[in-house]
Parts: structure tokens; sequence; C-alpha cells
């Protein structure tokens, strides 16, 4: 039996990463993931084009203890990384924090398949945001996810004529999603920073992803650093 905590778009919230792991800790579980979004570009990407960073602070928080802690998961390197990456990569950088920025793009734990969801485009399916499904979708039994900053469990299915299609269903904190072995499903975790943050636990031998609270008494607020 393998548990894996999942998490996403933590975007520099500290106090939640250490509420994550405290309880990750607590279960027993075997691997914790962050993917993507891990840090907070205060460039938007707006602004990117053409910026010139004068110091690594004016890019990013320079936060040590957070830097440290992420050393204790695997990463996942999303779009926030490679932006941080791409405006300092004229400037010296701490050795942490350089470590962070050379992570992965895709992880595979468990039988998960894990990236960030900047990777491949998004549509519309019954007023839900969800991966397009074309050739830069990851070939994955279970795949996933952050980015769009919403919890979702999508089912792909096969239509009468043969073609893939999404059975998208929304959920919520205490949440769990059994996975049927038959399909292909696509894990969107919800965001791990703001006023309601949340992690997911995948069971393996259950097949199922249990969507959890963040514990606001260990975390303190949403984005507390």
């Amino acid at each position: 039996m393998t548990r894996v905590a999942l998490l996403a778009d933590l975007h520099g919230a500290r106090a939640v990463l250490v509420a994550v792991l405290a309880e990750a800790d607590e279960l027993g579980i075997d691997h914790v993931v962050v993917a993507g979004d891990y840090l907070d570009c205060r460039i938007g990407k707006r602004r990117a084009p053409g910026y010139t960073a004068a110091a690594m602070a004016d890019v990013v928080e320079l936060d040590p203890p957070l830097w440290q802690l992420l050393g204790r998961c695997l990463l996942v390197r999303g779009n926030q990384e490679e932006r941080i990456d791409l405006l300092t990569a004229t400037l010296p950088r701490p050795g942490v924090l350089a470590e962070l920025l050379r992570a992965p793009a895709t992880r595979r734990v468990a039988g998960l398949t894990i990236v960030h969801g900047h990777r491949f485009d998004w549509s519309r399916c019954a007023d839900l945001w969800v991966p397009t499904l074309d050739a830069d979708l990851p070939d994955a039994r279970l795949l996933v996810f952050g980015h769009s900053h919403q919890a979702l469990v999508t089912t792909l299915v096969l239509d009468a004529d043969g073609a893939p299609r999404h059975r998208p269903q929304p959920v919520t904190s205490g949440a769990v999603a059994r996975l049927d072995p038959e399909h292909r499903h696509l894990v969107n975790l919800g965001p791990a920073f703001g006023a309601d943050p949340q992690w997911a636990l995948y069971d393996d031998t259950e097949a199922s992803v249990t969507f959890r609270p963040v514990r606001q008494e260990v975390a303190g607020c949403g984005h507390a650093r």
C-alpha cells in the first residue's frame, strides 16, 4: 500500500505546507508531492517580457524556511517556477532555491503521473474548465495536476463512435473519489492557498482520492507565511 499527499498551487504559503507535512507525518503517508506553483512570482506574466530584475527579492520572496520545507517534498515545476527561473537567470541564486527551480516537469509516483496544468490547453465542459483532449495531454491512466485552482475529478469515457469525452465531477473538501481502473481519470487538485486551502490523499490500494481541508488550527490562515 502506498499513500501519497498531493497539493498544488501553494504560491508560497509556508504555513499551509507546515500543516500538510504535519498531518502527513501523523498519517504515515509515504510521499508528499507538490504539483507546481509552490513559489509565487512577484512579476505577472504580462509584465515578464522584457523585465529586468535588479535583485532576487524583486521576483520572489526570500523565504529559506519555506525552501527547506519544500526540500522534504517531491516537486513538479509549474509556471511560477519557470517564470522565476527565467527572470533571475543572470542573478546569483541561493543554492537551495536554484535546486527548487530545477524540479522536473513530470513525476511518476505510485501509478500517478503528476504535472502542472499549464502544459496543456483547456476547454469548457458542462460549465467547468477541463484539459483539452489532444496530443499534448500526457497518456496516463491517472493524471494529476493543478493550475486552474479548482478541485475536479474527470473520468474519460468513450462515446458511441469510440471518441473519448469528459465526465467531470466537482469535488469539495471531505469528498472521496473512487477511481475505476477501467477508465482514465484526470485529478485536478484544488488550490493549497487562499481562504480554503486543500490537499488530496491518494491511496493506491483503495484506488481513491480523498480531498482534505488544510487544518486551520495549524496553518493559521490560508495564505499565512
